[in-house]
């Protein structure tokens, strides 16, 4: 089912290793992220959040419509998230990691430095 917010839904095979559809969702003001199908665990107030699980179902990608004016490279970022996950090899994730990693000396961190990087790249 669609809601007036989800601006994109796709379908992929199973055999690529990503989940069998990717939803994009525009968050109205106050409204939560987990309405539209995220977490529970999910922050209601996040600018942006990419969510997926390795066997999961459907990858989900929000954006906090308030947000979009003044940060227009957000979702530049949370598509490089998205990017990073699901249009990555697991080697080239691998690669990326074994360069940050030393840096940010978290795996969470050299998620975001990645994603940041993305942004830059993109003229945020």
């Amino acid at each position: 089912m669609w809601s007036t917010t989800t601006l994109l839904r796709t379908s992929a095979s199973r055999s690529t290793g990503s989940p069998a559809q990717s939803e994009v969702h525009l968050i109205p003001k106050k409204r939560d992220y987990r309405e539209f199908g995220f977490p529970p665990h999910t922050n209601p107030r996040a600018a942006g959040i990419f969510y997926n699980q390795k066997d999961g179902e459907t990858a989900l990608l929000g954006l906090r419509e308030e947000h979009l004016a003044e940060k227009p490279w957000l979702a530049v970022h949370e598509m490089a998230h998205a990017v990073h996950f699901l249009g990555l090899t697991e080697r080239e994730r691998k690669d990326i990691d074994k360069m940050l990693r030393p840096v940010y000396r978290s795996q969470v961190w050299v998620d975001e430095a990645f994603a940041i990087y993305a942004e830059r790249t993109f003229g945020a």
